[in-house]
Formats: structure tokens, sequence, C-alpha cells
């Protein structure tokens, strides 16, 4: 539980302010419990910051969150008891997150990252409101290194209907912005970016969905100080982290699968995908089909529909839901479309449905049909 009035408290720690034999075991079957199937990789390892780790607490808010990663880089927030954020026992999957509350919360630590030529961040987190951010783009930040030059910010920033993110080098006109097919809403999702030298990359819930070539080698006028919470001119993210975790160096795919998996196992309690939609159906509209579909076995977070103007592909994503139809718009009538819908969760997504195919048509509704009766 949570101290109160002036009591401190710290969660995974012991005495002297060093994580002892027995915390660790305390914190490997928290682990365990959790499906959890193996560590992270330590090569490079910058900063771990966990929520059910380290975390000094004053009442109910944060004062110290402490460095796993054995580097000793602890977030702190010692300049005002109003900018403390919160800790939230039971966040997600049974475990703790820190909550920003958009206004003034933030926790700083020093790592110094000009001149790095690779790093990796990857973040667990939740927006608690519906966020964005205007140009320049790295407002209200999840976390944030200030620049000392135009375009030598680093950032990331999982809003509910897009990821903002850059490693900023001062290469101008660099500020990725990735569009979700659909809002998550208030949901956790795991973020990873990447810069391997002149390549920056985003994952999101283990899908490569940004890769950006052409990139300054090295990063650039930035500060030494990150801030989780704040953002540029002294904007705030309203939301919560549960895990950070900070690589100087360019993750492998098998290293960033290897923290995708100790991720998911920790926070989603979900190993596999789910299995494939059934029964998809298509409907003609005018610019537009309808989709619907049965429901998967297992844990869905979503649906994607793809599409494709050739039977079996290769398809492309049209859009995603929650529910188990959705319009397709923006088609060309008289021009057949082939579909197939994959159910998503943080473990990957399903194999393909059955494919179904319609041709829009101005003022016609067609029945729904599967490809194969057109042949």
């Amino acid at each position: 539980m949570l101290g109160k009035g002036n009591e401190r408290k710290q969660i995974g720690r012991g005495s002297g302010g060093q994580v002892g034999i027995a915390a660790c075991v305390v914190v490997l079957a928290v682990w365990a419990g959790a499906g959890a199937q193996a560590q992270i990789p330590t090569d490079g390892l910058a900063v771990w910051l966990k929520a059910d780790a380290g975390v000094t607490v004053t009442g109910t808010s944060v004062t110290r969150w402490a460095d796993q990663s054995g580097n000793s880089r602890d977030a702190s927030q010692t300049l005002n008891t109003l900018f403390q954020p919160a800790l939230v026992p039971n966040a997600i999957n049974g475990l703790p997150a820190v909550h920003f509350d958009g206004i003034n919360d933030y926790l700083s630590f020093v790592l110094p990252v000009n001149n790095l030529s690779s790093m990796t961040i990857c973040m667990v987190a939740a927006n608690m409101s519906n966020q964005t951010s205007a140009s320049p783009y790295c407002r209200n930040a999840a976390l944030f290194w200030n620049e000392t030059a135009s375009w030598g910010t680093v950032y990331v920033i999982p809003f509910q209907g897009s990821v903002m993110w850059r490693f900023g080098t001062t290469q101008t006109n660099n500020w990725p912005t990735y569009t979700r097919p659909a809002s998550i809403g208030t949901s956790y999702s795991i973020t990873i970016t990447r810069k391997d030298g002149t390549t920056d990359t985003l994952y999101v819930n283990r899908v490569r969905v940004q890769a950006q070539g052409g990139k300054l080698q090295r990063i650039a006028a930035c500060i030494n100080t990150a801030n989780i919470g704040r953002g540029y001119q002294n904007t705030f993210y309203n939301g919560r982290v549960a895990e950070l975790i900070i690589y100087t160096k360019a993750l492998s795919d098998t290293e960033r699968q290897q923290v995708e998996q100790y991720l998911i196992g920790r926070y989603f309690s979900v190993n596999q995908p789910p299995t494939a939609p059934t029964n998809p159906r298509a409907t003609s509209g005018d610019g537009s089909v309808l989709l619907s579909w049965d429901a998967s076995s297992g844990q869905v977070s979503s649906y994607r529909v793809y599409q494709s103007l050739t039977a079996g592909g290769p398809y492309t994503l049209a859009t995603s839901t929650t529910a188990l139809s959705v319009r397709v718009t923006g088609l060309t009538n008289g021009t057949r479309y082939y579909f197939v819908i994959r159910a998503y969760n943080p473990a990957g997504e399903s194999p393909n449905s059955q494919e179904v195919s319609a041709v829009p048509e101005s003022g016609v509704s067609l029945r729904a049909r599967s490809w194969y009766e057109y042949e």
C-alpha cells in the first residue's frame, strides 16, 4: 500500500538503497507469474525504470524512481513537491505505473546522448487523455531531451491516435509521426524507437510501422538531462508509464524481440496471437465496401482489415477497428477489391481470414460474397 502523510516507502529495494538479494527474488517471482520467459539484454543497457521496483513515495507522490540497470541514473523530482507524479497500484496486469497529470508532473535523470550513432528506447505507457502535439511536435512528451540548437531534441510520445518521435541530430524537417490505424484510447502500448546510424525505426506493439533512412549519423545538440512527463516549452504528458528501458546501442532484431517478449509477459499476459477471424462478409456500397466477420478466439486488441487489387495479395492495411465490422471507404467504383481480416493482440497478428471480395458500385448494393463465388 502507499504510504500516508510524510511516510516514505521504497518498493523492491533493500536497506541502504541498494537492490538486495531478497528484493530480486520477489521481483523475479512477479515476472514468472506474469508469464515472462526471459530477461532483457544487458549489453548497452543505460537506464531501466520499472514501476514495481525502486520507487520512493511520500504519501502518494513519487520523489525518486531508481534505475535498475546498475548505472545509478535515477529519475527524481526534488524541485517542487507539486511537480511529483503519483504511483498507481494495479495499473496494468496487477503491476503499478507512474501517473503524470499533464499539468506539471515530471521526473528527470541524466543520460548524455550527444554523439551517439545508435540508441534504442523501449516504453510501456498509456495516454490518459486524447492529447496531440502541434509544431514542433515535441510538446507533451512522455520522454524528452531538450535541445541546445535547432532540431536537436530527442523524444518519444505515444499518444492515443499517434506516436511522435525523433532522434535529434540538427537535421532539419526531422519529425517522424506515425498515425495509428485507430485510436487506442487509454490502453497501454509498447513503443520502441531505434537509431542505427542513418536509419531510424519505430516499432509499435511488435510491428515495425516506420523506418526512415537518410538521417544524420549522430545525435547532436541535446542537453544531458532527460525528462519523463515533460516536453518542449514546459508542456506535459497526461499519461502513465509502467516501464522505460534505454540502450546506448541499436538493438538487433533478436534483442528487440527479447525485450518485447519480456514486456508482453509482464504487462499483457498474452503469449499467443488470436485465431483468424471466421465467416468474413463483404457488401458493396458507393465507393466503399462494408466488411464484417465473426470474432476470433483468444484475447483480441483490434481487428485489421487488409486490401488488395489482386486475389491472394499482396495486401496493404486499409483500416483497423475493435468492432466486428467496418466500412472501407475511398474505393473506386467498378474495381474489384480483395480483403482479408487479421485479429491482433500484443503477441502478434492472427493468420489471414478467408479472402472476400466486392466491387463498389454507384447506387448498387450487392450481397455479401466470398471471392470464389465470382470465379
